[in-house]
């Protein structure tokens, strides 16, 4: 054999080697590479449902907690109608009569709120009047009536 000859067999020898080696490792690696893709997305797919879950049940939460707010709110403009209408109208006063005026004017703002010839700012006006009347109710009493709550209500309130 020439030494051309040879190293050409070498070459081809070694080139059969690469290729066996390199295909059993390439059909490995592909085949590892394809189930780590599948892995991966699937594994994606579980956190976008659990990320889509959680952003759900988030919102849910925070309607919750705007609504909880919301009637907070009005809560604390009714302690301040009530305190206000304290000093201009005190005792002895009519509460438990006011408390059924507000309500019928709650009910008025709610029909007409539906028929659409009240908007929803003017029933929650009467909403907080009503509630201003029963924190009166519950902190004052109705002297008139002689409607007198408990001191210990009396003097939480004031705490």
């Amino acid at each position: 054999m020439s030494p051309a000859t040879d190293i050409e067999q070498r070459l081809r020898e070694q080139g059969a080697i690469e290729e066996r080696l390199r295909l059993p490792i390439s059909e490995s690696m592909l085949v590892r590479r394809a189930d780590m893709l599948r892995a991966l997305f699937a594994e994606r797919a579980e956190a976008a449902d659990t990320i889509a879950s959680l952003r759900s049940k988030l919102e849910e939460s925070e309607g919750a907690l705007e609504r909880s707010d919301y009637f907070g709110s009005l809560v604390e403009k009714a302690r301040q109608a009530a305190a206000k209408a304290s000093v201009k109208f005190p005792q002895p006063n009519y509460v438990t009569l006011k408390i059924a005026e507000e309500a019928g004017e709650v009910v008025r703002g709610a029909v007409h709120y539906a028929e659409k010839r009240m908007e929803w700012d003017e029933v929650e006006g009467e909403i907080v009047q009503l509630l201003a009347m029963l924190i009166r109710f519950v902190t004052e009493g109705d002297q008139i009536n002689g409607v007198i709550p408990p001191a210990s209500l009396r003097e939480a309130d004031h705490a």
